[in-house]
């Protein structure tokens, strides 16, 4: 069981149902919920009712699912230009692969499917399918969403073209890449209503497959998803998992690969299963697993020798999380900031930590660093070193019977606070 903290105020929820193989996914933002069920061979989704405080609960027919798409596409890396082309080995001092950030833009008719709350919660939702998909496949590996961005282009059309104008930063396009730096998202996705065959779409999704390691693969670390569904069909909410797959290197099962960063990057079928990556038939249920032969769903591998994405992600995560530096967001705050104490005397500090948006960030570490001198004067105590969900800690600070001014700093990740505390 896992909380996540989300966008704007939402919070996703994913554990596993007690004794069964199966998943669940649940992510809120104010009265909106979307979610995802997954029992053995049945999966559900939980949507909202348009206009309503209602939800529904319905089982998804793997029969009616469009495909994902028919390949990630291999960059052509013969005509990329130089820099393009230059390879950096990962740097220990920078992100080290335990998460990656993604810059998510949606069209204008995404956002009119999906107005204010829903919008949110939606987002926060696949990045959680996402996020189980990695936990149940033994992948350390966690997917933020640091950016929003509504840009004025059309659902319908091909993926394949969607994907080559938000590569090269065409028409409405030009100012991500600026805004992909100043985020530090390693990936770059756009969300586009799904229109089906008739409304032009050529597929659920389209990714660029990374076909060897390399840090110079950060100008193709970009797809597009489709989201929704028409009378006849609908695109799995696995795409965008499915497509980030692509960037990091992970192909379809061996029989439908194109290529793949290392021999064994390949989905995998287990009847009556498919993992995340993988093609088989309609008959198949793709249950929120990548490839890997040292777990099981259903009693049943997830991999084998030469289908094992699981792996393959675990050895190229810190490449990926490198392709930007993360930037620090949120703040952390201490009130008060300057205390002044009588001897022996004891007074508290309520130290809060918030996330990207300004919401409480819940269960965040707060260490606490008191100076050479100032533990000579004062002690610090609290009963728990992880923020409640109003994202706040409460400390207990003690004098000594010495005077002086201690410098405590309170540091929670890459934020940090320090106030001091004067003892007369």
């Amino acid at each position: 069981t896992k909380f996540l903290a989300g966008l704007k105020g939402s919070v996703t929820w994913i554990g596993r149902p007690e004794n069964l193989d199966g998943s669940v996914v649940l992510s809120f933002c104010g009265n909106v919920l979307f979610g995802r069920i997954e029992l053995k061979d049945e999966i559900y989704k939980i949507e909202p009712v348009r206009n309503t405080n209602t939800h529904r609960i319905f089982k998804l027919d793997p029969d009616k699912a469009a495909p994902i798409d028919d390949g990630g596409l291999i960059p052509p890396y013969g005509i990329l230009p130089d820099e393009e082309s230059k390879d950096t080995p990962p740097s220990a001092k920078k992100d080290d692969g335990s998460f990656f950030d993604v810059l998510v833009l949606y069209t204008n008719g995404f956002a009119e499917a999906y107005p204010g709350d829903e919008l949110v919660a939606l987002i926060s939702y696949l990045a959680g399918v996402a996020n189980t998909s990695y936990a149940n496949s033994d992948v350390s590996l966690t997917a933020r969403v640091v950016g929003l961005k509504e840009v004025g282009y059309a659902d319908s059309g091909a993926t394949r073209d969607a994907l080559d104008d938000v590569t090269n930063g065409n028409d409405v396009f030009s100012g991500i890449a600026a805004l992909r730096n100043q985020l530090g998202a390693d990936l770059v996705t756009l969300l586009r209503i799904y229109k089906g065959i008739e409304g032009g779409n050529d597929a659920c999704g389209r990714g660029w497959l990374m076909t060897s390691l390399s840090s110079s693969f950060e100008k193709r670390a970009f797809s597009v998803v489709q989201v929704g569904r028409t009378a006849q069909s609908y695109c799995s909410d696995q795409t965008l998992v499915h497509e980030m797959g692509h960037n990091m290197g992970c192909d379809h099962e061996a029989i439908n690969a194109t290529g793949g960063v290392f021999t064994y990057s390949h989905g995998y079928c287990f009847y009556p299963y498919t993992s995340v990556m993988a093609y088989c038939t309609s008959a198949e249920t793709r249950v929120s697993h990548f490839s890997n032969p040292n777990v099981s769903y259903n009693g049943i591998a997830t991999g084998a020798e030469d289908a094992n994405n699981a792996l393959s992600i675990n050895n190229v995560k810190q490449t990926i999380s490198q392709f930007r530096d993360s930037k620090c967001l949120g703040s952390i705050t201490v009130f008060p900031d300057k205390l002044s104490l009588n001897k022996e005397e004891s007074a508290e500090v309520v130290v809060t930590v918030t996330g990207e948006y300004d919401y409480p960030a819940e269960g965040e570490t707060v260490e606490v660093k008191v100076n050479a001198a100032g533990k000579k004067l004062i002690l610090i105590s609290s009963t728990s070193n992880t923020t409640d969900t109003n994202g706040q800690i409460t400390f207990t600070i003690t004098a000594h019977k010495k005077k002086g001014t201690a410098k405590v700093a309170f540091n929670s990740g890459c934020l940090k606070k320090s106030i001091t505390a004067k003892v007369r």
